[in-house]
């Protein structure tokens, strides 16, 4: 059962914090970062998106969850802190399993500001055991304020250290603009490890590797998808993304214990594709 637990709470982490460059978040990250492709580029909009989670097995697929995104501009009291709220929401059901388990929700809060740092992150988990909850806010730019309450024990209040502006950035732009992607393009960046803010006195980032690995054709939101597969690998991380030609994410893959765990893209009710 400790195994059981272990692999749905990393595999959790790997879902909610995602390969943290879906959709309109990483174009706009790279108009910081490569200004040369900035004309081209829309701005992160309000939005609403979905994947659907699945479970592969040998002979099928099994559907275990739901991952949404929601983007919304938000202002602060000072008008030049007017940005982003991003919010992902991803529920597990550990019944679809049998696995005595039942639903396991995470929901991860990002504000940003309009220079891209970040000015807080609020982690919320759900389990049939208790809650976690990770409340976090920059009392500068280097240093992050973290309140940890693990399931009905006291709070643990500390203090991080945390670079507002480039691990953030570096998580959220491991993709070239899409007319640099090419079979064979490799390059390294620095994802941050969600469970350093639990364990150490630093926000810690581990290198990963990323490579376009070969073109594909996939089907999702009903069409066929002419895509890019890339890989991305580091320490105790692995991932593949399937990105169409426009930069857009429409599937995920990250190793799990009980089989491989798709991410795939489908339509928000009441939204267009």
């Amino acid at each position: 059962m400790t195994r059981v637990w272990t692999w749905t709470i990393v595999a959790f982490w790997a879902i909610s914090m995602g390969l943290l460059f879906r959709d309109k978040v990483m174009p706009r990250m790279l108009q910081v970062y490569y200004p040369t492709y900035a004309e081209g580029l829309h701005h992160l909009d309000e939005e609403e998106s979905q994947m659907g989670i699945f479970v592969q097995l040998p002979d099928r697929e099994l559907r275990v969850g739901t991952s949404r995104r929601s983007v919304s501009p938000w202002q602060a009291t000072r008008p030049e802190d007017t940005a982003f709220s991003i919010t992902d929401e991803t529920t597990l059901d550990g019944s679809a399993l049998r696995l005595p388990l039942g639903e396991f929700m995470m929901r991860t809060t990002i504000l940003l500001d309009t220079r891209f740092r970040v000015k807080s992150y609020d982690v919320i988990i759900t389990t049939v055991a208790g809650n976690c909850t990770v409340s976090g806010v920059m009392r500068s730019e280097t240093e992050l304020e973290v309140l940890v309450t693990m399931f009905e024990g006291p709070s643990d209040r500390r203090t991080l250290k945390f670079d507002s502006s480039t691990a953030l950035a570096s998580g959220l732009s491991p993709l070239q603009p899409p007319a640099q992607l090419r079979i064979g393009r490799e390059w390294t960046v620095n994802r941050i490890d969600p469970l350093s803010l639990l364990t150490e006195q630093t926000v810690s980032t581990k290198p990963v590797i990323a490579r376009v690995e070969r073109m594909e054709q996939i089907k999702c939101l009903g069409e066929t998808w002419n895509t890019y597969v890339v890989s991305l690998r580091g320490e105790r991380y692995e991932a593949l993304a399937w990105i169409d030609e426009t930069g857009r994410i429409l599937q995920e893959k990250v190793p799990g214990g009980l089989g491989p765990l798709i991410m795939r893209r489908e339509p928000v009710p009441g939204h267009a594709k």
